[in-house]
This record gives structure tokens, sequence and C-alpha cells, in this order.
């Protein structure tokens, strides 16, 4: 091989799917707040457990109408973002062999609702379902303890030391998306699971298959969160 010669290398990653994290704004936030508030205090709240894998015994997982007006500007937010997560993906090269961006697509939210966690509630890994084949699910994170918001404080800082049981993983979501091992730096393999810190406003949006789940905290305060999925129909599909 000749000095001269140029050899040109890229790295090619293999990515198995994407999450979109919005910031939405604390006005928005508030008057969602405000709006469990009422419900709270009302004697109309209707249970959505049973619909659910959470295991929130001491809190509860309410059902929200998302045509509500006081959620108004929030329900225009989830379809806003939500058509531009499809048009995102439309740019992968799955979806171009499938020529998806040509299908006009359509999202609605199919359900809504809330969950409030006290001292020992958690949500173990699970994943979402919609009426469509392809749909989205969401979280939001609405009010959060004072111990989770200083963790995760410490851990956007890197002032955080793994070493021994403080707690720091408490009322955490996480995404797993593969299998891994104490090796995996050893294998070449990269992140299969993914840590969420919960900052109030926050909205999460991902494929409803993705499985995800909740650590338990300890501690006073309340986790409040609110969750909703969304149907993408293609113009073709009846709705």
């Amino acid at each position: 091989m000749s000095d001269g010669t140029r050899i040109e290398a890229s790295m090619v990653p293999l990515t198995l799917t994407n999450t979109m994290r919005i910031s939405v704004p604390m006005e928005v936030v508030n008057a969602v707040n405000n709006h469990i508030d009422k419900i709270e205090k009302s004697k109309d709240k209707i249970s959505y457990s049973h619909k659910l894998a959470g295991e929130i015994r001491t809190g509860e997982q309410i059902e929200l109408y998302p045509h509500h007006k006081q959620l108004s500007d929030l329900k225009e937010i989830f379809l806003l973002f939500g058509a531009k997560y499809y048009e995102i993906y439309c740019n992968t090269n799955v979806a171009k062999m499938r020529d998806l961006a040509a299908q006009k697509a359509h999202v609605q939210i199919y359900d809504m609702w809330y969950n409030t966690y006290y001292e020992g509630d958690y949500n173990p890994m699970h994943s979402h379902g919609t009426q469509s084949r392809m749909g989205l699910s969401s979280f939001m994170y609405l009010k959060m303890p004072d111990q989770i918001v200083k963790n995760s404080k410490q851990i956007q800082t890197n002032k955080v030391k793994y070493d021994g049981a403080k707690g720091i993983n408490d009322g955490r979501t996480y995404f797993l998306f593969g299998p891994s091992s104490g090796h995996d730096h050893y294998d070449f393999t990269c992140q299969r699971s993914f840590f969420v810190e919960p900052r109030v406003g926050d909205l999460w949006i991902f494929p409803k298959w993705l499985e995800h789940g909740v650590y338990p905290f300890r501690g006073d305060g309340t986790r409040r969160t609110l969750a909703a999925n969304m149907n993408v129909w293609f113009e073709a599909e009846k709705t």
C-alpha cells in the first residue's frame, strides 16, 4: 500500500427506535394540575386501574377526558408532536422503503389518565396499546417529591457516587429495549436501557410497544404524572 493511499471509514449506528422529549410550558402544566386538583375533590373520579399495569395501591390512576376545555392546550401539544414524531420517523430507511410519507396519517388521542404515586407505589415493566396498528404512547411529569428532584439534580451534575443503596433511582422512569449485562463494555454493545430524569413539565412520546417502568420511592410527597396513548390512522383506514 502506497503512502498516498487514502482510506475512509465511518461508523453506522444501529438504532432500534427513538423517544421524543417535549418541554411543556409551565402555564399548561399548572392548568392541568388545577384541573386534576378539582377532580380529586369531586365524587366523579373514574378509576382507570383495571386497564393499567401500575402497582399503585396508596395512590390512584384516574381516567381523564382529553377533550375537556381545560385540557385543550395540552391536547393541542399532544397532537402536534405526535404528528411531528410520525413525520420524523418517515425519514428513516425503514419508513422510506414502504413510502410511509405518502400515506396520509391522522393522529388521534385514544385514552388519557393521571397517576398519583405515594411512597411504595410503582409501575412494573410494561408496554401500552392502541386501537390502531401503529400507535404512540406518552407520559408527562406534573408533580415530584423533593427527594426525587434532589436526586435528579445530582445525577445531572454527575455528583452521584454509586457506592451503596442511596435511593438514587427512586421514582425514576426507565425504558428497556434489549438485554444487558455487566460485560456490555467488553462486547461492543451500546446502551439498551435508558433512565429518564423526572422533570416537571417534560413530556415523553415513544412507540407504544417500547417497554418502560417506574421505580418506587421512599419518603413523603406526591409523584403525579399524566399518560396518554395516540392512534395513528391512515387515510384508507376506518377510524
